[in-house]
């Protein structure tokens, strides 16, 4: 945090050191940075892009690489984490490429959240150069709900897409949960029960009854630092079906993930090719990422998914007690997850 606050003071980006009359404590020696196969379990429990940021900071470039059981030899020169450039007349700071996609994850994931944050454009455009940000994020298509009125839902733009995850407002739930609902709302089998007759139960009864559920949307796949879409899902697709990336990376090696656009996930050797829309005739949009990479992507999606679905649960016992337990439970079935105590 010292190293920090001072490169940043002798650019002006801040006044004052804020940690500067900080105790420290007794210290037994000197920090060391942390071995590489630590900082990867340490990112692997981080659960946001601010945790997995800080982590960085904290292991990579606060600590001091000069063994203290060496003092009587020369120290060896401190790789220089941050460099200091001016050019347009501008301060930049600029990190290592690890550190520096860690906080464009987090820049951007905060740009998405808070978009009227105080400096978020400027710091947007500093970002910008970096090669390539990979981001898959689990989204549902949503229209508007002008006249909705059983909860309180957000306000949306038909034909647009609300991304799911642990961080969503309960005003986002709500439209999530009515969104899902909504896709599955026509008049089930005889076999499925007697229809409702209130308002609430009529909405909820297919979400409620229909054995198989769907739910317009799927995983995206965006290069952040481009703005690049290389995954949409296109019509037709849903998220109960994700588990389609799983048989890219494990099983034919193919998916596809609906249509208008056309994208396509495919395997190539040791890469997954991903094309925005296949059947566009004037070139689309195509990157070849690791395998390693995508199945990571796809393990992140996921837990956001996991994080929506609990989030979802609170929100049921908040806004629909009565039925709480069944539209959790619903709610599982249409993103094929399971429920957990």
């Amino acid at each position: 945090m010292r190293s920090l606050f001072r490169a940043l003071k002798r650019e002006r980006l801040v006044f004052r050191d804020l940690v500067r009359h900080l105790p420290m404590g007794d210290l037994a020696g000197i920090p060391r940075p942390v071995p590489s196969d630590v900082l990867a379990g340490l990112l692997d429990q981080a659960t946001t892009p601010f945790a997995r940021l800080s982590i960085a900071l904290a292991a990579i470039h606060c600590p001091c690489r000069r063994n203290p059981h060496r003092a009587h030899r020369r120290p060896e020169p401190r790789p220089r984490a941050l460099e200091r450039r001016r050019s347009l007349r501008r301060h930049t700071l600029y990190l290592e490429e690890f550190t520096h996609s860690l906080a464009a994850d987090w820049l951007t994931y905060r740009d998405r959240r808070w978009p009227t944050s105080g400096n978020s454009v400027a710091v947007w455009h500093r970002v910008r150069h970096h090669p390539c940000v990979m981001v898959m994020q689990p989204v549902l298509e949503i229209f508007a709900a002008d006249d909705f009125a059983l909860w309180p839902v957000g306000e949306h733009e038909s034909y647009g897409y609300l991304v799911l995850d642990g961080e969503l407002t309960p005003a986002e739930v709500g439209t999530a949960v009515m969104r899902i609902a909504d896709c599955n709302n026509f008049e089930p089998e005889e076999e499925h029960g007697p229809y409702p007759t209130d308002p609430l139960g009529a909405f909820l009864h297919g979400l409620l009854t229909m054995p198989n559920l769907f739910a317009a949307g799927g995983f995206r796949v965006t290069d952040i630092a481009t703005d690049t879409v290389f995954v949409e899902p296109g019509c037709c697709n849903g998220l109960e079906t994700w588990r389609d990336w799983r048989e890219v990376l494990d099983g034919t090696g193919y998916s596809y993930f609906g249509h208008d656009p056309s994208s396509v996930a495919e395997r190539v050797g040791d890469t997954v090719r991903l094309t925005l829309d296949a059947d566009a005739k004037d070139g689309s949009p195509v990157i070849e990422l690791p395998m390693d990479q995508v199945r990571a992507l796809v393990t992140g999606a996921e837990a956001d998914l996991r994080d929506f679905l609990s989030l979802a649960g609170t929100w049921a016992e908040q806004h629909l007690p009565t039925h709480a337990v069944a539209v959790t439970a619903a709610l599982a079935r249409a993103l094929d997850l399971e429920l957990t105590e």
